[in-house]
């Protein structure tokens, strides 16, 4: 994909061509890129200056920009439901009327929408969803620092009322993924290593995959930035097991709320003196947590 910042400027190239991709009415791309585009929460504006602009999240910024740069086919749209974006459930959704069909629409973590998903889009039309095509594709992106959003969407008879989480229980399609570089800034570096070298150990915990959390923390300089344990398998553990752990390891990925609480709460239990910084409201529990902060929570050290 060409173009810098939020302007949406510059053309889609497969990876083995120069040629710029077109977007035709009713491809699986113009569906994914719909769906990005809908399921959002973000704007993207320009000001009197003529600089472009987001309001919003920043990964959600940055795949409205995506949609934008493509260009997509005019249809009416309309919205008449939505499930805001929680870290408990790690996606979003929302109910629109695209055209004259009526669809639900998610973007969230690739693992999750996993998990919903039986069947996947294709140019085709549907097939059986391959699980280890993805997980493969999500590595290899991974391993070169990239954070993962997927997409997918159901369909939806007409007068569905609000919408649920059960409606997402069974009839979800993934449609792709998107990956996205969210480099570390290097004043973050900086401060890292003079932690570092005064004495204080660094930690980084992330709801990103566990192989982009590990190449971000070696990016940054974080001493053992080679292994990662995610919340899945925090949660397994008892307290003891978590202590060990919290001391072991400096990249805690895929991880919510609670396990940043009981992260900050196991260091502590050692006689440990925890600072902790976050950017999001799901870092209040481990916030709040008297004497504490974990030093690079959830995207804080980029």
């Amino acid at each position: 994909m060409e173009g810098d910042s939020y302007a949406p400027v510059g053309a889609m190239h497969p990876v083995d061509s120069q040629t710029p991709v077109a977007i035709s009415a009713g491809s699986l791309l113009e569906r994914y890129l719909r769906t990005i585009d809908l399921c959002n929460d973000s704007q993207l504006m320009q000001d009197e200056n003529g600089h472009w602009q987001v309001t919003g999240g920043p990964t959600e910024g940055a795949l409205k920009v995506l949609a934008a740069k493509m260009t997509l086919p005019p249809v009416s749209t309309a919205l008449s439901s939505k499930i805001p974006f929680d870290s408990q459930y790690k996606y979003m959704a929302t109910h629109h009327l695209v055209g004259d069909e009526e669809r639900i629409l998610l973007t969230g973590a690739p693992d999750v929408l996993f998990r919903l998903c039986r069947e996947q889009q294709t140019k085709n039309g549907l097939q059986l969803f391959d699980q280890p095509y993805w997980e493969s594709k999500i590595v290899e992106y991974a391993r070169d620092g990239l954070r993962m959003v997927a997409a997918a969407w159901k369909p939806v008879t007409a007068g569905k009322g609000e919408l649920t989480h059960q409606d997402l229980d069974h009839g979800v399609i993934f449609l792709g993924i998107s990956g996205m570089m969210d480099p570390p800034r290097p004043e973050a570096i900086v401060a890292i290593r003079d932690c570092l070298q005064a004495g204080i150990r660094v930690k980084m915990i992330t709801g990103d995959h566990p192989q982009t959390a590990m190449s971000i923390g070696q990016m940054l300089g974080i001493g053992n930035a080679h292994q990662a344990i995610t919340g899945r398998e925090l949660e397994a553990m008892d307290d003891s097991q978590l202590s060990e752990a919290a001391q072991a390891y400096d990249i805690f990925a895929r991880t919510s709320p609670e396990d940043k609480f009981r992260l900050v709460r196991a260091l502590q239990s050692q006689q440990e003196i925890v600072g902790m910084t976050g950017d999001g409201v799901n870092d209040a529990p481990a916030l709040n947590r008297p004497m504490s902060v974990s030093r690079w929570a959830s995207r804080g050290p980029r």
